[in-house]
């Protein structure tokens, strides 16, 4: 749960500075709010370019018992992955 990242940004930078990408790791900082670490990596190539946005964080789960499955659990029902 935000901030807590649980080691997602040293393990895509990790698996990224390999491949040849340059990457940047900025705090972002606002009163009030805890201070948010972020990750932007960039390899330059002559191919198309393509731009991803993701997070690695959650909002807390607030009420589970408003939730139909369990929201960390990853169930699969009907064909479609819920949590």
């Amino acid at each position: 749960v935000t901030p807590a990242e649980g080691g997602a940004l040293a393990a895509l930078e990790q698996m990224l500075k390999p491949l040849g990408f340059s990457v940047e790791r900025p705090v972002f900082s606002e009163d009030g709010t805890p201070d948010i670490e972020n990750l932007y990596a960039r390899r330059s190539g002559n191919g198309p370019h393509l731009m991803f946005a993701g997070h690695t964080d959650v909002v807390p789960v607030g009420d589970e018992s408003a939730w139909t499955h369990p929201p960390f659990a990853a169930e699969i029902a009907k064909g479609e992955m819920y949590g």
